[in-house]
């Protein structure tokens, strides 16, 4: 049926609102179409242009232009709930007030309709850009397929086959009412497509795609273009959460947000990415802690640090610098600590803040030696968000509140403990065995320091006889000759002594099969490597930095307290450091990305990485690698890496 009856047989909605320059070109592509039985409501969505006077000239000389009015802004997605208790068409079609329709689109998509008892058709569009409309335009296709029963909500909300706008639709009227009734007349200008047409695609059974294009998508002047975001201007477009909100709402009502969850966080993620395209580049600098603030506050903070985290999670100093103290709300009595050293310390001061609860950091003297002046993984300016950081040494002190963060000194003390189910002075025993690797000032440096703390301890000694000499003058300097004993390594031991039994590793390759058969069953500490086969996950050994007989006492003595020590966690640290020397040199040259890495091979263009690159590699590998033999075992992997070509 191509003739004007009494009733239209599709009805075309367009929200207006300060387009009134782009609308003829509107409304002479809807006007101009092949198919003639159709009709135009316009919504004049209260726009403080000349809209009205040009919808009123068009209304004069067409009939089939109808005209509601607004008489208060309230958004694309409340102009459209308008336009329809309007429309008298048996199919409803979306076109945004600056876009234009191919002539022959209506017809096309009518005769589908009719023909397959369709209750959506779909096609594609092309993208041009507003200022240079000869410029080859990018397409946006469906492919030609027929979807029944639940497949059309599937293929659209799961896996995102095709578009979910509006304005690429022809939709049965009766669908069209019944997914209004689900959708308030909310404010909404951003993925309100979305929010509709999750409904409209759950409530269908039969959904046709056609493989053409008939829609003409104008790009630049619409809100999702804009280069530079007031507050204001950040408001309108967080309408995207009232709509993200809204398409969970409808699929809880309907029992179906459980199942959906999975495909509902995928297209969240999506939207999310968008907020991220302008917050925090596009906002201005002084209002972005307080949009960041509205963020949370629109919607489910967990949500909106979870998928800041998946964006930003490679440089968290992005999102810090745009943040200050204003951007959280005050916390509360509920405090959350973290160590300096956990690899998502910034995400967990987000989650926390955002919560209300007050975050505090636990800076320990080796971390802050490791990490002062590396920006890993603190960088300065998220210090600046943590209600206290608490350090123990003046210089790590002095560091933090150099860069504007809350401090709190307090002067490691020496440890205590009682041991698991024995009285306080039960003795406790630490086994070494060395060899010619080893220097014996290292054993006696860090069981010294044991000592202060645990004066009931004994150093238990297998080594060679043509060694021992070596070891008693070192532990005689230090005067602790009389805490330690020269034994059999293979000898056992008894296991009914009311003893406390330690291993500490000092050999950089030793296998966990290496150790003596007497001490396998005992706990082990001990200097870390980059591979070191005695550290794997469950073999009861656990790895400290190489060097740091600080860290080697404390760990034991967290041991001995029955506490849990990450059996990988300077593992995990190592491959920090080494991500972090990369990333420096990857800054100094101007690399777009970073640099390859990995454990196991280390791949650099050794035709870009010339003798500078050598040399800040070996600087940053001095603050970042806690031992001489560390930084060599390193550099002699890259070697070849950082020699220059001649």
């Amino acid at each position: 049926m191509n003739q004007t009856t009494g009733r239209p047989d599709v009805t075309i909605l367009i929200p207006v609102y300060n387009t009134a320059r782009f609308l003829p070109r509107a409304l002479d592509s809807v006007l101009a179409q092949t198919w003639k039985n159709l009709e135009v409501v316009a919504v004049n969505d209260a726009s403080p242009d000349n809209a009205a006077e040009v919808l009123a000239d068009y209304a004069a000389r067409d009939p089939r232009v109808r005209i509601v009015t607004c008489p208060e802004n309230g958004g694309t997605l409340k102009a459209r709930l308008s336009g329809l208790a309007t429309a008298r068409g048996r199919y409803l079609m979306n076109l945004d007030a600056d876009d234009t329709f191919d002539p022959d689109c209506v017809k096309t998509l009518v005769e589908i309709a009719d023909r397959e008892n369709a209750d959506v058709v779909g096609f594609g569009c092309r993208q041009r850009e507003e200022n240079c409309p000869l410029r080859n335009a990018r397409t946006l296709e469906v492919e030609k397929r027929c979807l029944e029963g639940p497949e059309v909500f599937e293929a659209m909300f799961f896996r995102h086959r095709y578009s979910w706008s509006l304005c690429f639709k022809l939709i049965r009227r009766e669908l069209f009412e019944r997914a209004a009734q689900e959708i308030p007349p909310v404010y909404a200008i951003c993925a309100e497509d979305f929010y509709f047409y999750t409904a409209v695609s759950f409530f269908a059974k039969k959904f046709i795609g056609t493989g053409k294009i008939f829609y003409n998508y104008y790009t630049g002047i619409g809100i999702t273009d804009v280069r530079l975001m007031d507050r204001a201007g950040f408001t309108r477009f967080g309408s995207i959460f009232t709509s993200l909100n809204g398409v969970k709402e409808f699929l809880k009502r309907q029992g179906a947000f459980e199942r959906c969850r999975e495909g509902f966080e995928a297209r969240e993620r999506e939207h999310f990415n968008l907020i991220f395209e302008r917050w925090p580049g596009r906002i201005l600098p002084e209002q972005r802690s307080e949009c960041f603030r509205l963020m949370t506050g629109w919607y489910d903070p967990a949500a909106v640090v979870r998928h800041l985290e998946f964006c930003f999670g490679t440089h968290p100093e992005t999102v810090a610098a745009a943040l200050g103290r204003d951007a959280f709300p005050p916390p509360g009595k509920q405090t959350v600590r973290a160590a300096l050293e956990d690899p998502r310390l910034f995400w967990k001061l987000l989650e926390a803040k955002v919560a209300g609860k007050r975050f505090e950091i636990s800076a320990e003297r080796t971390f802050d030696h490791l990490y002062m002046g590396a920006g890993i993984p603190l960088h300065p300016a998220l210090a600046r968000l943590a209600d206290c950081i608490f350090t123990d040494t003046p210089e790590a002190d002095l560091y933090w509140r150099g860069h504007g963060a809350q401090t709190e000194f307090q002067p490691a003390r020496p440890l205590s403990w009682s041991l698991p189910g024995q009285p306080p002075d039960t003795p406790v025993e630490i086994f070494v065995q060395l060899n010619n690797r080893e220097n014996p000032e290292t054993v006696a440096a860090a069981f010294a320091l044991f000592l202060e703390h645990c004066p009931q301890a004994r150093l238990m000694v297998a080594a060679r006889r043509e060694l021992r000499p070596f070891i008693l003058r070192a532990l005689q300097l230090r005067e602790i000759d009389e805490a330690f004993s020269f034994i059999d390594a293979e000898q056992p031991q008894d296991p009914e002594k009311p003893v406390y039994r330690i291993v500490w590793i000092f050999q950089p390759y030793l296998a966990q099969a290496e150790m003596p058969a007497a001490w396998r069953d005992f706990p082990a500490v001990g200097y870390e490597q980059l591979q070191n086969p005695a550290f794997q996950p469950g073999c009861g050994c656990f790895p400290v930095p190489s060097g740091d007989p600080g860290r080697l006492v404390i760990t034991t003595a967290r041991l001995l307290k029955g506490e849990t020590v990450p059996a990988i966690e300077d593992r995990r640290t190592t491959e920090q450091r080494l991500t972090a020397i990369l990333a420096h040199i990857s800054a100094a040259h101007g690399f777009e990305r970073p640099l390859p890495h990995g454990r196991e091979q280390l791949r650099l263009e050794a035709a870009i990485l010339k003798r500078r690159a050598r040399n800040l590699f070996f600087q940053i590998a001095r603050r970042l690698l806690p031992s001489e033999s560390l930084r060599w075992q390193c550099a002699n992997r890259i070697r070849t890496i950082f020699k220059p070509r001649v």
